[in-house]
């Protein structure tokens, strides 16, 4: 299960992550203030302490928290596709007390769809806006038909 590599990149744009579910490959910070490149990194010393907490059994992967955990701090770096947009302009979560419409991402996406025609609807389409949903943390229950959300039109 040999599968690590290391790389280090930097980016004008902030939104650069485009897959929610492997944001959790990237551990993204935004530079605020000048990089102090005048410091000598003692290599050797950075790997020999690596490797004795290694042998001393430290974890060295991330479990289910911490991907967790990564993928909320990466959520600033993560682009919002125009289908998401499109339901912030149309949709938003019933608040405390309210009663909303219960939806199929379906349902939602044919609406948006009469919004918009450019919107194609397919199966991988409805998915990932499913998932686009459980993101933004839209109240879901299975029924017999499926998923549903609750939802309110603005």
């Amino acid at each position: 299960m040999r599968r690590y590599a290391s790389f280090i990149g930097t980016s004008n744009q902030k939104d650069l992550l485009t897959d929610p579910s492997g944001s959790r490959r990237f551990i993204c910070i935004e530079v605020t203030a000048p990089i102090n490149t005048n410091v000598t990194i003692n290599y050797h010393q950075l790997y020999a302490q690596a490797m004795e907490a290694i042998t001393k059994g430290e974890r060295y992967w991330f479990d289910d928290t911490d991907e967790a955990i990564l993928k909320e701090s990466n959520r600033e770096f993560e682009q919002i596709s125009p289908l998401e947009q499109l339901f912030h302009c149309h949709f938003r979560s019933p608040e405390e007390g309210e009663t909303g419409e219960q939806l199929s991402a379906m349902q939602i996406i044919e609406y948006l769809q009469e919004k918009n025609k450019a919107i194609n609807l397919s199966q991988s389409s409805i998915t990932t806006f499913g998932r686009i949903l459980k993101r933004n943390q839209i109240q879901s229950k299975r029924t017999k038909k499926g998923m549903i959300y609750e939802v309110i039109k603005l």
